[in-house]
């Protein structure tokens, strides 16, 4: 399937989905009378899912960019250095793509920057050990959430609880 067949068949999906929940919606509410209603709605509805789309494709291009500014800006290189490094290493490409694709769907920006920093410390220094380690650290910035975030924050500046008497007496 070419490009032009494919975005053919995406409008026409786009068509029949704003079409059906139009009707759906329409019937709900007014019976056949709305039913009618909400199927001539459908173009507005289409219209409607470009705009989101577009907003969704254009907020996924402005977290990548912002991604890249902020590795560059850690490791103090250019782009195009940082362009250089990522596609003289396989494994190191993979762990960007995996970065930079995690990046695109967190809208948390504290996120964003703890994983470009992961990947400018994969960059700075691309050892397998070092990078496996990064993987791991990627990860779990990736699932970690709000909640999770301000637990970890709590308990990191907690004092310490005291030694159990057994480890008192050994130490």
């Amino acid at each position: 399937m070419n490009k032009r067949t494919e975005d053919q068949v995406v409008d026409g999906l786009k068509q029949i989905a704003a079409a059906t929940a139009g009707t759906a919606t329409g019937a709900m509410i007014g019976g056949p009378e709305g039913a009618l209603i909400g199927a001539a709605v459908g173009p507005a509805l289409v219209t409607s899912f470009d705009m989101v789309a577009d907003r969704i494709a254009s907020n996924r291009a402005d977290r990548s960019a912002e991604l890249v500014r902020e590795v560059t800006r850690v490791l103090r290189i250019d782009p195009d250095e940082l362009q250089d490094r990522l596609l003289s290493d396989d494994r190191l490409l993979e762990f960007a793509g995996r970065v930079v694709g995690a990046a695109q769907d967190i809208s948390l920006s504290q996120k964003r920057r703890a994983l470009a920093r992961a990947l400018a410390a994969a960059v700075a220094d691309p050892a397998p050990a070092r990078l496996d380690i990064w993987e791991l650290l990627q990860t779990a910035i990736r699932e970690g959430d709000p909640p999770h975030i301000r637990f970890m924050h709590v308990i990191s500046s907690a004092m310490p609880l005291p030694q159990p008497p057994s480890a008192r007496r050994t130490a």
